[in-house]
């Protein structure tokens, strides 16, 4: 709606202003951007109308990256770790749908332990 009120001229987007508020919806303009944009951030990615692409940010790649590094072979994890990883691979499913693939298989490692998230959160695996 707001992108659609950017292009009107100022007396049309006064009266889908009023439509909309008739309709007992709330406009907030001073949280509003009434620019007409292509691209939108939101939920920690980048959203492209024109080339219908989604971008993670790199703040959020760094942080996957990083999670990552953490788990080398042999190596000894907290149960948090884990969790964190989970965490942040669903994070980036809105944009990478095909990793749920990935997240399935180990969501049923971790649960295979039958570890409580909370009373075994120091349990080393």
């Amino acid at each position: 709606m707001t992108g659609w009120c950017a292009q009107t001229p100022v007396f049309r987007r006064r009266k889908v202003i009023r439509h909309v508020t008739a309709l007992c919806l709330a406009v907030l303009i001073e949280k509003s951007f009434l620019e007409l944009a292509q691209t939108v951030d939101f939920l920690g990615m980048r959203l492209d109308s024109l080339n219908m692409l989604a971008y993670l940010f790199r703040d959020r790649i760094e942080l996957l990256e990083k999670c990552l590094a953490s788990f080398r072979r042999a190596s000894t994890l907290q149960l948090v770790k884990f969790h964190k990883l989970l965490g942040l691979m669903v994070a980036t499913s809105n944009t990478l749908p095909l990793g749920l693939m990935h997240i399935r298989p180990l969501q049923c490692w971790v649960n295979a332990y039958m570890l409580h998230p909370t009373q075994d959160k120091h349990h080393r695996q």
